[in-house]
């Protein structure tokens, strides 16, 4: 809160100068706002087509085939509202294969529906080649039951597709099809009795490996051997996840977790033997494998801390080569691959880093020239942007975290500010290096961001992901405290001047970190969050499978006083701080209810929150204008009670 000896005269100026409109160089708001206009390309095998996932005027996603002679639009396939294609995939010089994905808000990955489609690129000839949506029937009138989902194409491209197919209900075999997007026509080339598997294939289209979580969250993996498939004991296999077979299809490379460590990229043979390292950190996984054109082998990996580093396991190869020379013309960010014509001439290469949310080029080997094609947000200029460094810590019970923090540009870096943003998840999900809209709309109003790794995030193996089970409200919450501290320690950070805003599992930490730390934060806002552990088992998409109870019970446990004993709903009289809670009224996976329970328990306390609940919103708004309104509230609400952001200098 604001000191008492401010008087209610510099509250009522703090207040006005949150709400009036930006300043002439400020970035609008509407800049964080807006979602991407075009993204997820994909060059035609012959080199002459794009087609792109783009948003359009009444701001609906469509699938769009552009020329790339002239960047002039040859078809365009709109898609029904909060729908989007996925996975899309040439099979052929004239046609594409899609999935079909369902954005349930904006904190949640699109989720694909188990649909897939086929298409000319100028939209004729249109199939429903899997799902199971009544109506939608194949061929032969029956109906699938099951998901669907795009596994890849067949090396020579002849106009099929592979397809994962997950059944529903009783039915627990994992299958994969080869079906002809032409005339519907399938065929099995694997199927295994487990639920949840992927497969990997070799060159010639053979299933070799099958592999996945169970129902209990335990990692299988299965091996081909003659028409049997053959489950690999893993203490003496280790956890592999088979990627790539090399040209001799003998050698494989994957990823491999030692002692529960981060995963290394390895190469092996079929059998577990001859394992040579390729790629390694001693704390993080690879970020992302860099694939050769013209095949479908790795050349190297990526490593993202504070810009990418690149590790070649096989630099005379085509894709090493352009990679290399790429990555040398755009220093401090990743250059990735994503595909390339069959002559390998034309090379669709992308390009991202903490300040551009992606540029896409197009590299013509045989004019020897590079052109920019679009920029994903065209709006957002880079330089203009915060850079993001990453900082480390070290905790209370010795356990080294990680973290980034966003520097507001044009401040000077001392006493600013500072907002903590937990991430959801929160096991396996982790804050990266790349843009975040959220930490630098934050940073462009003079706020330190602060964004911490904590116990159970992603990106540093098994051990460290389950390492938060069962410490959502304390081990977790200490983490994110003590990373907080470390920033004040530095003199980054104003020990005065520090609120908490989450979204999701961050809305729950942003309750929770108040309630463990008294004293810490002047402030907390929780958006989408989960307030009573309980409710969990009772409402929301997660209880709703096997594996999501299952999750839970790993997660949270059942013990109802442990439960309360974590939740801030049930502790609300301990939230002594003003709050601001965020909410979608339609949100499955934090159901509503969590905000009302919330808003209530504070009521109770004598601690009426501010509140915001957007009708037809699910988890996390996805409207452009109910994220300008949101914006502009969260800034009035730090600016009441922490001041206004760092002024520029």
């Amino acid at each position: 809160m604001n000191k008492p000896s401010l008087g209610r005269i510099a509250i009522s100026l703090l207040l006005v100068t949150a709400l009036q409109p930006a300043i002439a160089d400020e970035i609008p708001l509407r800049d964080f706002a807006r979602r991407p206009s075009m993204f997820s390309p994909r060059l035609s095998p012959d080199g002459k087509l794009l087609a792109v996932t783009t948003k359009t005027e009444d701001g609906l996603n469509a699938l769009t085939v552009l020329q790339l002679s002239d960047m002039q639009t040859v078809s365009l396939l709109k898609m029904p509202r909060y729908e989007l294609p996925i996975s899309v995939t040439w099979v052929s010089d004239t046609r594409i294969a899609y999935a079909k994905a369902r954005e349930s808000g904006s904190l949640d990955q699109p989720r694909a529906t188990g649909e897939v489609f086929a298409t000319d690129f100028d939209g004729g000839k249109q199939k429903y080649l899997f799902g199971y949506m009544p109506g939608m029937k194949r061929r032969n009138g029956v109906r699938d039951f099951a998901a669907g989902y795009i596994e890849g194409v067949p090396e020579q491209r002849n106009g099929h597709v592979y397809v994962r197919a997950l059944p529903f209900g009783t039915d627990r075999n994992s299958r994969i099809y080869d079906i002809d997007t032409s005339n519907e026509s399938r065929k099995t080339l694997a199927e295994i009795g487990e639920t949840g598997m992927s497969f990997t294939l070799d060159h010639e289209g053979n299933a070799r490996y099958a592999y996945g979580e169970n129902d209990e969250l335990e990692y299988e993996i299965y091996q081909r051997q003659g028409k049997d498939w053959v489950k690999l004991d893993q203490e003496v296999f280790g956890e592999f996840v088979p990627r790539a077979f090399m040209p001799d299809n003998q050698r494989i490379i994957g990823y491999y977790a030692e002692d529960d460590g981060p995963e290394e990229l390895v190469i092996q043979n079929p059998d577990g033997s001859g394992r040579i390292k390729l790629a390694s950190d001693p704390v993080f996984a690879p970020s992302d494998l860099m694939w050769d054109i013209g095949s479908r082998i790795p050349f190297g990996a990526i490593y993202v801390k504070e810009g990418p580093t690149y590790t070649y396991f096989s630099q005379g190869s085509p894709g090493a080569t352009i990679q290399q020379a790429m990555a040398a013309k755009f220093p401090g960010q990743t250059v990735d691959i994503l595909n390339a014509s069959r002559d390998n001439q034309r090379v669709l290469l992308s390009v991202a880093s903490d300040r551009n949310p992606g540029s896409y080029l197009l590299l013509d080997l045989g004019t020897k020239s590079l052109a920019k094609l679009f920029d994903a947000e065209p709006w957002i200029k880079p330089d203009n942007m915060a850079h993001r460094r990453p900082f480390q810590f070290t905790t209370s019970d010795k356990q080294d975290i990680h973290g980034y923090l966003t520097l507001p540009p044009g401040r000077a870096e001392a006493k600013l500010p500072a907002i903590l943003l937990p991430h959801g998840g929160p096991h396996g999900v982790a804050d990266s290096w790349y843009y975040d809209e959220l930490a630098q709309m934050l940073a462009s109003r003079g706020y330190l961001v602060v964004q911490v790794n904590f116990r159970s995030s992603g990106g540093r193996g098994d051990k460290f992901k389950e390492s938060g089970y069962r410490q959502w409200g304390t081990r977790v919450q200490q983490d994110l405290i003590e990373g907080m501290q470390s920033v004040i320690d530095s003199g980054l950070a104003d020990k005065d001047r520090v609120c908490v805003f989450g979204a999701s599992f961050g809305g729950y930490s942003a309750m929770m970190t108040p309630i463990r730390a008294p004293g810490m934060f002047k402030c907390a806002v929780g958006y989408a969050g989960i307030y009573d552990l309980s409710l969990m088992y009772d409402k929301g998409d997660i209880k709703g499978r096997d594996s999501g109870v299952n999750y839970l019970e790993l997660a949270i446990g059942r013990d109802e006083s442990e439960l309360a004993a974590n939740s801030p709903a049930k502790m609300a009289e301990q939230v002594k701080i003003p709050v601001f809670l965020v909410h979608g009224e339609d949100d499955e996976r934090a159901p509503f209810a969590h905000a009302k329970a919330m808003r209530a328990a504070l009521q109770a306390a004598g601690n009426d929150p501010e509140w915001m609940a957007a009708k037809g919103e699910a988890h996390g708004f996805y409207d452009e204008d109910n994220n300008v309104e949101l914006y502009g509230k969260l800034l009035a609400f730090f600016g009441r009670h922490i001041g206004p952001g760092a002024p520029k200098q």
